[in-house]
């Protein structure tokens, strides 16, 4: 099964307790009465699992790029009116720099 960056993280987080929470497992593979049994036949089942047959889309070379597929933000694009191209020019050499307060 293949799922998005964002589908991956959010089924992730919900397995993140809070702090000063301890997790319990009374139940489940991890439960001390299914160990024996249920973890081996678990195990057993994912050894016979079939391999990836396809292989994982490329990652992009260019953060930019990352960002815009992840999140759908293009950076290149106008934040006010989303149609026009940004363009980035250097600053010229003379140009006093302002730092923050």
């Amino acid at each position: 099964m293949t799922i998005s960056p964002r589908e991956f993280l959010r089924r992730f987080l919900l397995h993140v307790l809070p702090a000063g929470f301890v997790k319990i497992r009374h139940f489940g593979l991890f439960g001390a009465r299914q160990v024996p049994t249920a973890l081996a036949h678990a195990r057993r089942l994912l050894a016979g699992a079939a391999p990836r047959t396809t292989p994982p889309p490329p990652t992009p070379r260019d953060w930019r790029t990352l960002l815009r597929r992840l999140t759908g933000v293009d950076l290149a694009r106008c934040p006010r009116c989303a149609h026009g191209t940004m363009l980035c020019h250097p600053l010229p050499s003379g140009a006093p720099v302002y730092a923050p307060p």
